[in-house]
């Protein structure tokens, strides 16, 4: 058995006509999905946020981003017909996030451990705000393992239920969920041995 790296994997899978390509920042690889790749990555990242709790009512902020590649737009598109309504906004600027809460006001905030964990601290600090002011009901860390103490002074303090989803770090693909430091749960039966 030979494992392959990025580069050796888009080798590996050159892009066919209409494929998607995910690349990274800089773009030192570009991997292809086809449609029906797309859509099925997409079916993973639906079923992980139900799992996550994702209801009718949430409305959703993705706060964050995966350079080079369409992953946060297209796991966005992916949950809009399980939401109420999904918006996709940048991680970095804490006050513009703030703002964009104040905004939109979700109920779901999409976001990094790190970046979750920096915007509590600068509610405190520099903005004076009681995280549970924001009426954010559900917090879903992705993108880095949260420590368990991380996770649960997040779901604390924002008085939020919490879940975490481990997703494809090429893709962005939703692949499981871990709710309130329960068990791995895979989106799908035979998608990952957990």
């Amino acid at each position: 058995m030979r494992w392959l790296d990025r580069t050796g994997l888009a080798n590996a899978a050159p892009a066919a006509q209409g494929a998607l390509l995910f690349a990274g920042e800089p773009a030192e690889y570009g991997l292809p999905l086809a449609a029906s790749e797309v859509a099925a990555l997409q079916a993973l990242t639906r079923a992980s946020f139900e799992k996550a709790g994702l209801a009718k009512t949430d409305r959703v902020l993705f706060a964050v981003s995966q350079p080079g590649a369409p992953a946060v737009a297209l796991a966005a598109q992916a949950i809009a017909p399980a939401a109420a309504s999904v918006a996709v906004t940048g991680p970095k600027g804490r006050l513009r996030l703030l703002s964009t809460i104040k905004t939109l006001k979700p109920t779901m905030l999409v976001t990094t451990p790190c970046g979750a964990a920096d915007f509590l601290a600068r509610l405190y600090m520099e903005f004076n705000i009681d995280p549970v002011e924001l009426d954010l009901t559900k917090i879903v860390l992705v993108g880095e393992i949260a420590s368990p103490g991380v996770a649960k002074r997040i779901g604390k303090e924002f008085e939020a239920d919490l879940a975490e989803l481990y997703v494809d770090p090429i893709f962005g693909g939703a692949l499981a969920c871990r709710r309130a430091g329960g068990a791995w749960q895979a989106a799908d039966e035979g998608t990952l041995a957990l």
